[in-house]
């Protein structure tokens, strides 16, 4: 998203949590969260806060959609949430977690008789002995916002800046809800406290990192900063850790192995990103199980509720986090084969599943991971891609050659691909061109029909020309009104059916 980013994006609520991309519009299509929950009226302004790119646009621009065809009863209603959400009247006050953190942090230094001019001196040079009792809470802090100024520095400088300077710290900061809540405050020069702050903590951060290599390697990992440093720092551990699973000794388990090490790594260096870990005997017990396909209900009836979360979560999310952040910190053109293991094993660890084959298989569409590891054992080609994977499975022929090999559960799943696949789409209404002498500036119309009356309409997309047209065979409009999908473009006055669902085969 950074290289090319995106036109439109579609996502949950997660947008409220401070995603940092660039949106000039955010367009909310529901409130809803299931079928009696909304979201509150903090998450929705988080949300639309996204709207507006910085430095950009003059505004954010938020689209509240109210769908127009349902009943009177029903818009009204929509109308009026929306209004609920618009009164800004009753938000409650937004506290900048920035300034807090750099409020904390003076407070702490004031407890053992540090100033705060002392203070920018310990946090540009990293050196928080003064601090006494302190110095673990305030190096704790410091964490929370080490790796986003890091982040920030290399999209402000690039990834080659070779000087270390601190100089994009006011343009970055200096409106920032920080800033603003720094500004207002009664007590004169916080502000200027804060960006001494913000600059004097930058010094430390580059002098932690002061290699552009290695400051690309941790930004790109996406841990937090001191997990991420600590990993750069031992890269030669990881790399004989890799080359140990892709040169296994005799009689090894190199997956089960390789795993265990990751595991033994991130006890002892990356609890902050492994919470609640579980236990090391737990995690002995649970592992092959959970590596070798065995379902999660075995799994669960076999050695308890507990092991769930340690397969869902730690194995399913927490873990493969740190296999990709690892081959996020080697150089791809060099380390390909170890890139391309971590990334194979992350992908195993966080399925459950002991090979490429039954990975692709997985993926392909055969949702069971017991089904997927004998289906992976058939497969001749691991390397073969997911696609290619997916048709040879969808194939008759080969459903008749492995039928002996697998079990029946297996060939059950078999069945419900096949018949995904066979689902008959229904082919859009055929609708032959016609002549429209319609306005120059409009290029696009759509058929537009009011519920339960008879006129139908091609309208503009403003809806401030239409004009009014009877259904028949060879122009079937009454098919296509209010669908969102289909529209008609012109060619000088000849406009043709169009399809802006990809998913829809425009065969006509």
């Amino acid at each position: 998203m950074a290289k090319y980013p995106p036109r439109i994006i579609v996502a949950t609520t997660t947008l409220g949590q401070g995603v940092n991309i660039g949106i000039s519009s955010v367009i909310v299509s529901t409130t809803s969260i299931g079928e009696n929950v909304r979201i509150s009226k903090r998450d929705f302004w988080n949300i639309c806060g996204r709207a507006g790119r910085a430095f950009v646009d003059g505004e954010g621009k938020i689209l509240f959609a109210i769908d127009g065809t349902r009943s009177a009863w029903h818009i009204r209603n929509d109308e009026e949430i929306a209004s609920g959400y618009f009164d800004i009247s009753g938000l409650d006050r937004v506290e900048s977690g920035l300034l807090l953190v750099v409020r904390v942090l003076h407070s702490l230094a004031t407890e053992v008789g540090v100033s705060f001019d002392v203070l920018l001196e310990l946090v540009a040079n990293n050196g928080f002995e003064r601090c006494g009792a302190n110095k673990e809470r305030v190096e704790a802090l410091l964490d929370l916002i080490d790796d986003q100024l890091l982040a920030l520095h290399v999209s402000y400088k690039g990834s080659d800046d070779i000087e270390a300077s601190a100089d994009w710290v006011d343009d970055a900061f200096r409106e920032s809800l920080a800033a603003v809540q720094a500004r207002n405050q009664p007590a004169q020069g916080q502000e200027d406290q804060l960006m001494s702050f913000l600059k004097a903590r930058m010094a430390g951060v580059l002098l932690k990192v002061p290699s552009a290599a290695a400051r690309r390697a941790v930004v790109a990992s996406g841990l937090p900063f001191s997990v991420g440093m600590l990993a750069f720092s031992q890269l030669e551990v990881f790399r004989e850790m890799v080359d140990r699973y892709l040169n296994p000794e005799p009689d090894t388990q190199p997956l089960e192995n390789l795993v265990k090490e990751f595991e033994v790594w991130a006890r002892q260096n990356a609890r902050t990103i492994m919470e609640a870990m579980p236990d090391q005997s737990l995690l002995d017990r649970v592992r092959r199980p959970w590596l070798e396909g065995t379902s999660l209900h075995d799994i669960v009836t076999t050695c308890g509720d507990d092991r769930r979360k340690a397969c869902t979560e730690f194995y399913g999310y927490q873990l493969p986090w740190l296999f990709h952040s690892v081959s996020q910190k080697l150089d791809e053109d060099v380390e390909r084969p170890r890139v391309e293991a971590l990334a194979l094993v992350g992908l195993l660890v966080e399925l459950g599943l002991p090979s490429e084959a039954a990975a692709k298989v997985f993926l392909a569409g055969v949702r069971s991971r017991t089904a997927a590891v004998e289906l992976g054992r058939c497969i001749t080609n691991p390397s073969a891609s997911v696609r290619r994977i997916r048709n040879a499975l969808l194939e008759p022929s080969t459903v008749v050659a492995i039928a002996a090999s697998v079990s029946a559960s297996t060939l059950s799943w078999l069945d419900l691909l096949s018949a995904e696949q066979s689902k008959a789409e229904a082919l859009p209404p055929r609708c032959r061109a016609f002549r429209l002498d319609a306005p120059k500036e409009i290029a696009t119309v759509h058929v537009r029909q009011a519920i339960g009356q008879t006129p139908i309409y091609l309208c503009s997309t403003d809806a401030k020309y239409k004009y009014a047209v009877a259904a028949t065979d060879e122009m079937p409009f009454d098919k296509l009104a209010n669908d969102p999908r289909y529209i008609f473009t012109r060619d000088e006055n000849v406009w043709h059916l169009r399809c802006r669902d990809p998913r829809v085969p425009m065969e006509f």
